[in-house]
């Protein structure tokens, strides 16, 4: 009752995102408080990345590799490394993370693939993928994907790992690996 209706106005309107120090008026059960814009506002999925290559790898049968992309497109953080494969999580960004990854391989009669994500050399999720033609599969490029949620603390790290049992080398000459933070 004691505002009057002409208090905001267009001259002091934002063109922008509010700082993170800038405050609101909120009612508290009608207590009016304030509030930093740091405590209301959105997640920014951070840190995040998205890596790839396009390159040939040949992989012996039942042999698990990890695969390695060594370009970037998106990089948050600096959190992936392109040498080793790893996305390490940064300090103070512990939390829960998406993870991807996929991969196409060259295998004109594929049995069985799967697709691994490691955290800290250790195996904690895999995805089996078997192609089940309809006719005839030469030239055909099928795709091993993964995906998985997982809770990640700082200075951990997660990469991906590659096996196929087609009998034979198989060549795998496209593959992605990336992700972002939930909360």
């Amino acid at each position: 009752a004691k505002i009057n209706n002409d208090l905001i106005s267009g001259k002091t309107a934002l063109a922008s995102e509010p700082d993170d120090t800038d405050e609101f008026l909120v009612s508290d059960a009608g207590t009016l408080k304030r509030i930093d814009y740091s405590l209301i506002k959105g997640g920014t999925n951070t840190p995040s990345f998205w890596a790839y290559k396009i390159g040939n790898l040949t992989v012996a049968n039942n042999t698990q590799v990890q695969l390695i992309p060594d370009s970037v497109d998106q990089n948050d953080s600096s959190c992936y490394n392109t040498s080793n494969g790893r996305f390490t999580v940064p300090s103070n960004q512990d939390g829960l993370y998406y993870l991807f990854a996929a991969t196409r391989i060259n295998n004109y009669d594929p049995n069985l693939t799967d697709m691994s994500f490691f955290k800290d050399g250790t195996e904690i999720t895999w995805a089996k993928y078997q192609v089940v033609p309809d006719g005839s599969i030469s030239g055909r490029h099928p795709s091993c994907m993964s995906t998985i949620f997982v809770s990640l603390s700082a200075g951990e790290y997660v990469d991906m790992r590659f096996r196929q049992t087609s009998g034979s080398s198989d060549t795998v000459f496209q593959t992605v690996f990336g992700g972002f933070k939930i909360r």
